[in-house]
């Protein structure tokens, strides 16, 4: 349920801001977006996600799922 993983996403971001794991919950959150439709939140994540952690083995998916997203269907983003 995406609508119910970005709270739970949200809070890891925010709590181990400095953790290993944040890398992992940008991209959760920002697939998240995409599933319900909100294409610029979606962006905002991935980009976030592409610019905070360089280092990250999830580069190479975040920027294929921006591609995705710059290549949605007319009417598929609410936002």
């Amino acid at each position: 349920k995406p609508a119910t993983a970005l709270g739970e996403l949200r809070k890891v971001i925010a709590e181990y801001a400095s953790g290993d794991a944040v890398d992992e919950a940008l991209f959760d959150m920002g697939d998240a977006f995409h599933r319900l439709h909100a294409c610029t939140d979606a962006r905002a994540t991935l980009e976030a996600l592409v610019r905070t952690q360089p280092r990250s083995p999830l580069l190479t998916r975040a920027r294929d799922k921006l591609r995705e997203l710059q290549r949605a269907p007319r009417g598929y983003c609410t936002s």
